[in-house]
Order: structure tokens, then C-alpha cells, then sequence
């Protein structure tokens, strides 16, 4: 599920939900979820995958999210 334009902090954002059908884990989760990201937005767009302090987390599914913020919004760190 792919929601736009949400609302954070740092302005505009895209949200993605990924999840399998049968709602197990995804195994080597990293790899499939940037194929997933290069598929959907783009090789050289940035994702960002959230872990929330422990005090927010809720861990009762399997989902992972990725975030997807235009370009120049966060610091990222250039390999040179």
C-alpha cells in the first residue's frame, strides 16, 4: 500500500506499507525491500526504513515501511 503526501515533520512525505500475503516475516528483508523500492520509485531514489522508540512501537504484523521524501529534505551521507 502506497500512501502520498503524508504529513511529517520534514514536511511531505510518501508512505509504503510492504507486507506478504500470508503475513509471514520477509526473509533477508533488506535486499527484497530495495528491490521492492527500485521497482516502485525509482534505482536512485532514497528510502528510508523507520524503527520508532520502543515506547511507540506496535509489533503485532509483519510489516515493514519504507519512506519516501523528496530530494534534499534529509542529510544523507555521500559515498565518495
Amino acid at each position: 500500500m502506497i500512501f502520498d503526501n503524508v504529513i511529517t515533520t520534514k514536511g511531505p512525505a510518501t508512505k509504503a506499507l510492504i507486507q506478504r500475503h500470508d503475513n509471514a516475516p520477509i526473509p533477508g528483508h533488506w535486499r527484497e525491500i530495495q528491490n521492492i523500492k527500485n521497482e516502485i520509485f525509482g534505482k536512485e531514489t532514497v528510502g528510508i526504513e523507520y524503527y520508532p522508540a520502543e515506547s511507540n512501537l506496535l509489533d503485532t504484523h509483519n510489516i515493514y515501511w519504507l519512506w519516501i521524501f523528496p530530494p534534499g529534505v534529509l542529510p544523507l551521507y555521500i559515498i565518495r
